[in-house]
């Protein structure tokens, strides 16, 4: 027979009313107008962007305190990228800042998860999870009272999937809270945007910038000052936009592909003197999505075109090679090229179903972007509308250098059928159009082009009549 519980007496339940009570005007002594209004909002799905200095950190830690202290029993969770920087910008400047300074009372242990307990029974998790997602769907499936999920704008998993399948039905029973918080990016292809623009309906969006944080602006005129003397157009550039005035501003020289709708995007493929020659790539994956893309680059045309852009995530060999013939029966294939790095993935597909995957050119790759760049600024690259198109488009426009490297893409950002497309590009020789396969009156250097010329356009008809098993050489 189990014990009876303890009584909780009167003086118990009022001296917890008080505590709390104290706990409550102390936090929101801490908070500025724009905080209290977005923290005192009764919207179950809420978003908050804000650019540096604006105080976005400081309302989530305060807004993560008072659920917990008001809802006893309750757990509170904060989802950032990574652990690692869901520990650096949330826990060590904000939770365990204010824990200390108002004399919250709250336990924080570091291992298995960051947890904070309270007296009332409540717990806070910060985690990290589109790098650690493994980790984060152990805490998953649980009932919370408010959920926070920040930098928003950077997840590269589907955030509107992860929201209303997992973390919006969690909160049912408490009548919780969802929040997606974060600062703008040059990446506007994101759940993030589309919630703070409006696109995506159902949420009370707040927004507010440093000039409107009392605390900082002061602080913030004359940084902004001292920037000016330095810079006179600072106010137009796209970062002072971004960190300054919480604008939605693309920073085209951050974007790896140089890719504009008016040179490169057309309707139709253009009638051409001479045949359409097809090349289908191929990017390999598994967890990360197989990206297909055909490119299409005649001998008597200028411009290359691609003309289909698919892409898909969990496919097995079986998989990838049935997609690649189901793509390939649509267009005369010429050349099938492959990323190469998975080689027992490759040689499986060429045995067992008899494609003839030649593995692509991944040398320079920095410097072949820059050329099929060149091509694209000059509009020798078009994508035809449809077939995927939006899906390549969006990937072009998303994928940005690594903050750290202008050789290198951002590792967090998908460059899967920016990829594919590049491996076809560099089999195309569109640029030999230019050149005069006639021999006469020509100078050395122009000469070695033409037959260079001569040979591809040959090797380019005989490939055409060969039969298909012919195509097949070896890996």
């Amino acid at each position: 027979m189990s014990a009876p519980k303890a009584r909780v007496s009167d003086d118990d339940i009022l001296k917890e009313f008080l505590k709390r009570e104290q706990q409550n005007k102390a936090l929101d002594d801490a908070c500025f107008d724009k905080q209290l209004e977005f923290i005192q909002d009764p919207s179950r799905l809420k978003a908050l962007k804000c650019p540096r200095r604006a105080g976005k950190s400081s309302t989530i830690g305060i807004n993560m305190y008072k659920v917990a202290i008001n809802v006893p029993h309750s757990t509170v969770i904060y989802i950032g990228l990574t652990r690692e920087s869901a520990q650096k910008v949330m826990l060590k400047d904000i939770l365990l800042h204010w824990n200390t300074k108002l004399d919250l009372g709250v336990r924080w242990v570091y291992s298995p998860f960051i947890c904070g307990y309270l007296d009332n029974g409540s717990h806070i998790y910060v985690l990290g999870l589109d790098k650690d997602r493994k980790q984060a769907e152990k805490l998953l499936g649980q009932k919370y009272s408010l959920v926070i999920i920040d930098e928003a704008g950077s997840f590269t998993q589907d955030l509107s999937d992860i929201i209303y399948r997992v973390i919006e039905p969690a909160t049912m029973d408490y009548e919780g809270t969802v929040i997606v918080a974060g600062t703008v990016q040059n990446n506007i292809y994101t759940f993030f945007y589309d919630v703070t623009t409006g696109k995506e309906p159902g949420w009370s969006v707040h927004q507010w910038s440093g000039f409107d944080n009392p605390f900082m602006k002061d602080k913030l005129a004359k940084e902004i000052a001292k920037m000016e003397k330095r810079n006179p157009l600072i106010r137009e550039t796209a970062y002072f936009r971004q960190m300054y005035l919480n604008e939605w501003v693309v920073d085209d020289s951050k974007l790896v592909y140089k890719y504009n709708e008016q040179k490169n995007l057309v309707k139709e493929l253009p009638p051409s003197n001479s045949p359409w020659i097809d090349i289908l790539a191929v990017d390999l994956g598994f967890t990360d999505a197989t990206a297909i893309t055909v490119i299409s680059f005649s001998y008597s045309h200028r411009t290359a075109y691609i003309r289909y852009a698919w892409q898909k995530a969990g496919m097995d060999v079986t998989d990838t090679a049935n997609a690649i013939k189901e793509i390939a029966s649509k267009f005369d294939i010429i050349k099938y090229i492959v990323d190469g790095a998975s080689k027992q993935v490759v040689e499986e597909i060429r045995n067992r179903f008899q494609i003839p995957l030649e593995a692509a050119d991944k040398v320079q790759k920095a410097e072949f972007i820059h050329l099929m760049n060149d091509e694209l600024i000059q509009g020798h690259v078009k994508v035809i509308d449809g077939n995927g198109s939006d899906e390549l488009i969006k990937c072009w426009m998303t994928l940005t250098w690594d903050k750290d490297s202008n050789t290198k893409e951002d590792p967090g950002i998908p460059n899967h059928l920016s990829d594919s497309a590049l491996y076809g590009w560099r089999y195309c020789y569109n640029f030999y159009s230019q050149v005069d396969t006639s021999l006469d009156d020509l100078n050395d250097a122009n000469k070695e082009a033409a037959l260079h010329k001569r040979k591809i356009i040959e090797n380019a008809k005989y490939e055409q009549k060969k039969e298909f098993w012919e195509k097949f050489d070896g890996y």
